[in-house]
C-alpha cells in the first residue's frame, strides 16, 4: 500500500495540529500559572513551541488550509501577547540561588520569596512584604547585589540572614512558609 505524497502532508498536518494545539494550552497555563505566581515552569520550550506553530502553518498553507490556518495564526500570536503581558507585568527582580540548599531567593523594592527549585519548574515557598532591597542610588530603586544565607528551617519557619547595600545593610529575618 503507497501513500501518496498529499496523504503524507495530510497525516503530518493532522499530527502538527494537534502537537501546536497541546503545546499553545501547555503555555497559556504555563503563563496563568506563573501570572498567579504558584508555579515557574524552567523547561525551555519555547523553542519548541516556535517550531512546531512555524511547520504547522506552513503545512497548512501548503494545502490551502486556512480556517486551521488562522486558527493556528491567531491562538500563537495571542499566546505570545499574553506572555510578554505578563512577563512586563511584573516589577524588575534579582535573584540568586541560596547556598547549601535547593532554594531560591528572589526579591523586588517591596517583597522577597523564597522558591524551591527543581529541575524542570520553581514553585513559590514563602514571600514577605520588605523594603530592604530598595536604595535611592540607583534608577531602579532596586539593590542590584545582595546575599542570603539560610540559618535555620523548620516545617513552618526559615530564618535567614540577609545583606544588601540598601537601606539596611545585615538583617536577619524570620519568614513564614506558605504552606
Amino acid at each position: 500500500m503507497k501513500f501518496s505524497t498529499k496523504n503524507i502532508l495530510q497525516k503530518a498536518i493532522r499530527i502538527f495540529f494537534v502537537l501546536s494545539l497541546v503545546i499553545i494550552a501547555f503555555s497559556l497555563s504555563d503563563t496563568f500559572l506563573k501570572w498567579y505566581e504558584i508555579l515557574q515552569i524552567t523547561i525551555p520550550y519555547a523553542i519548541v513551541w516556535l517550531v512546531i506553530t512555524a511547520i504547522t502553518l506552513l503545512l497548512l498553507a501548503i494545502l490551502q488550509r486556512w480556517k486551521k490556518f488562522f486558527l493556528i495564526l491567531f491562538l500563537a500570536i495571542g499566546n505570545f501577547l499574553f506572555f510578554f503581558y505578563v512577563a512586563f507585568s511584573f516589577p524588575m527582580t534579582v535573584g540568586k540561588p541560596i547556598p547549601n540548599s535547593s532554594y531560591r531567593f528572589e526579591a523586588n523594592i517591596n517583597q522577597y520569596k523564597i522558591l524551591k527549585q527543581n529541575c524542570c519548574y520553581k514553585e513559590v515557598i514563602a514571600t514577605k512584604p520588605s523594603r530592604i532591597f530598595f536604595t535611592t542610588n540607583m534608577k531602579t530603586g532596586l539593590v542590584p547585589t545582595f546575599d542570603a544565607k539560610l540559618l535555620k528551617e523548620t516545617d513552618e519557619l526559615m530564618v535567614l540572614e540577609i545583606k544588601t547595600f540598601g537601606v539596611k545593610s545585615k538583617v536577619q529575618d524570620t519568614i513564614k512558609k506558605l504552606k
